[in-house]
Order: structure tokens, then C-alpha cells, then sequence
């Protein structure tokens, strides 16, 4: 058996910058560090279930607001944004 480990701290170079959090609909999602990339944004539920998925490219504005109550219940949501070589993730808790 292989083991993981790896952590969501916000003071972890891994981490998402997301606001606020908790939250009861609209998140914001600081994605400066992939400005000029091409961004794919990833949730899941915390089984691992695919919830969201949406690519963009991430030019002048770099925060994104995504709206969750409209998409999927109350919970704790993994987020995570991939482009080319840079991988962040978060944590978020939807009331």
C-alpha cells in the first residue's frame, strides 16, 4: 500500500488563495500566480466525485468568481487549478 501525503495549509506554497471561506454561494479565486496561462479549475466532492470542471485562460483578471450554491449542495469542496507546470489547491466549506 502507497501512501500520500501532502497538506491544504493556507501558509503551504500549494495553496489556492480562495474567499471568503467559509461560504454560502459566490467564492472568489485569487489566480495571479496564472496570469498569461491557460488554467483548468477542478472540484470535487470530498469522496473524490468530479463536481465542476471548467478551463480558461487567466489574462488581466486575475480573480475569478464562481458561483456554488447554484451547482451543488452544502459540503467541503477540494478546488483545485492546473496550468502547464503549476498545480494549487484548496479547501472550501459551502454552507
Amino acid at each position: 500500500v502507497k501512501s500520500v501525503n501532502f497538506s491544504l495549509n493556507s501558509s503551504d506554497n500549494a495553496s489556492l488563495m480562495l474567499y471568503p471561506n467559509p461560504s454560502t454561494d459566490i467564492i472568489n479565486l485569487n489566480l495571479s500566480e496564472f496570469e498569461g496561462k491557460t488554467t483548468t479549475l477542478i472540484i470535487t466532492d470530498m469522496q473524490g466525485r468530479l463536481v465542476y470542471q471548467e478551463q480558461f485562460d487567466v489574462l488581466n483578471n486575475t480573480v475569478k468568481s464562481l458561483s456554488l450554491k447554484s451547482k451543488f449542495g452544502q459540503g467541503t469542496y477540494l478546488i483545485q487549478a492546473n496550468a502547464q507546470d503549476l498545480t494549487k489547491s484548496a479547501k472550501i466549506q459551502l454552507k
